[in-house]
């Protein structure tokens, strides 16, 4: 199976597997009607069987109805994970799957199953259980039987308790959503990295960046310590950011004299190298991580919109946003294989190698300040969720996945990067 193809579908690794999950609480959108609440609980009613169906304790099925709601709009595009709308049509993705498949990266599968909305689905499974919801699959048969053998209005009955049920029946299986992008649990230690050949050909000459006055820029590391990342290329992919607004800046039309940074690629250059180092000259501001893909070096074609790290660049500054270790497939803990750009924080290799990317002087190197949970709205067709391990999630309305309880007493007070 392609790295690509691993991606298009990392909906179904995003997950882990567990006998419980803690609670979570949710704020629910109002409903403009009782028709339209009869409506979505006729929709959600879609995921609730007797083969499976979501849990979160504590909630009740308003709340379960009222996300499922919101995930299918974002699913389809048209809305943020903040609750934002978006105005762009569902687009099947940064890589079409016409053009994918008629250049025969995906295969005509893959570009049928868009087509057919297996990955709408699978990106509303996602946002589900990114925001807080376990899935809950019936493993005894006798269990299902029941359920499917049960009227419409027990069976009703029946999940109106599961939806929100503490306990869960015996027989099943929950997943709940696990950050195995950035951080994946790997099942056992990797194979060491091959020596190099005698032959090896020397490590590919820098192409230097100029920073220019009252700019600022980024600087990462790709870093491949063992045998499953050895050799293997890399793209991450960030974005200017507007925490006001809660989405990506892209201009509609861009003026000749708009020198503004909206995207940066960065990509791995030699993907011999045990550790690069990517520098980039941006514009001062707030931005987020994109996107990132393992084995691909042109192209990201995952977006973190359900949930993604925003830092902010200052002018002169380098921002240290990180390594990312390039597993196309790495083996975790429950028996999956997944692709996972693992991240890791090495702020003393960056200081040193920053000199040799840098043209015209000498700039300090800053670790990023990360705030976890932000999220835009995107047409992609594999949407997904990236933390920062040990970062700070946004706090507040707009974050992406269950609101946080609030303290008894004390005040909250929230601070967001700005530009």
């Amino acid at each position: 199976m392609s790295v690509l193809l691993a991606f298009l579908l990392i909906s179904a690794t995003q997950a882990e597997t567990s006998e419980a999950a803690g609670p979570a609480v949710s704020e629910v959108p109002a409903l403009t009607s009782a028709e339209d609440a009869r409506e979505i609980a006729e929709d959600s009613a879609r995921d609730l069987k007797d083969s499976r169906f979501y849990n979160r304790p504590g909630a009740t099925r308003a709340d379960y109805d009222a996300d499922w709601q919101e995930c299918r709009l974002i699913a389809r595009g048209s809305r943020t994970m903040g609750g934002q709308t978006v105005v762009v049509p569902y687009n099947p993705g940064i890589i079409s799957p016409a053009a994918a498949a008629g250049a025969g990266i995906i295969g005509a599968m893959i570009g049928n199953a868009i087509a057919e909305g297996e990955l709408r689905r699978a990106n509303r499974r996602t946002c589900l259980l990114v925001k807080g919801w376990n899935l809950v699959e019936v493993e005894d048969a006798a269990v299902r039987s029941r359920v499917a053998a049960m009227t419409d209005a027990e069976r009703e009955g029946h999940f109106e308790r599961l939806v929100g049920a503490e306990t869960l029946p015996e027989g099943v299986k929950v997943t709940r959503w696990a950050n195995r992008l950035a951080a994946p649990a790997i099942a056992a230690p990797l194979e060491p990295r091959t020596p190099p050949k005698a032959s090896a050909p020397p490590p590919k000459p820098v192409k230097p960046v100029e920073i220019a006055p009252g700019q600022g820029g980024v600087i990462l590391g790709f870093r491949r310590p063992d045998s499953l990342s050895q050799g293997k290329s890399a793209a991450v992919l960030i974005s200017r950011y507007d925490p006001e607004a809660a989405n990506i800046v892209t201009p509609a039309r861009r003026d000749k004299a708009d020198t503004t940074t909206y995207s940066a690629l960065l990509k791995s250059r030699d993907k011999a190298l045990e550790l690069e180092h990517v520098a980039a000259a941006l514009t001062p501001g707030t931005y987020v991580i994109t996107g990132a893909t393992p084995a691909a070096q042109g192209v990201v074609n995952v977006n973190f919109c359900l949930g993604s790290a925003m830092f902010t660049v200052e002018p002169g500054k380098l921002t240290y946003i990180g390594d990312f270790i390039p597993h196309p497939f790495v083996k975790v803990e429950g028996g999956l294989q997944v692709p996972a750009m693992t991240w890791e924080n090495h702020p003393a290799d960056a200081e040193a190698g920053a000199p040799k990317l840098l043209r015209g002087g000498e700039f300090p190197v800053a670790p990023a300040s990360f705030t976890n949970g932000v999220s835009w709205g995107c047409a992609a067709s594999t949407m997904a969720a990236y933390a920062i391990p040990g970062a700070p999630a946004l706090e507040g309305p707009r974050r992406a996945g269950p609101a946080r309880a609030v303290p008894a007493s004390g005040p909250i007070i929230v601070t967001v990067p700005t530009s």
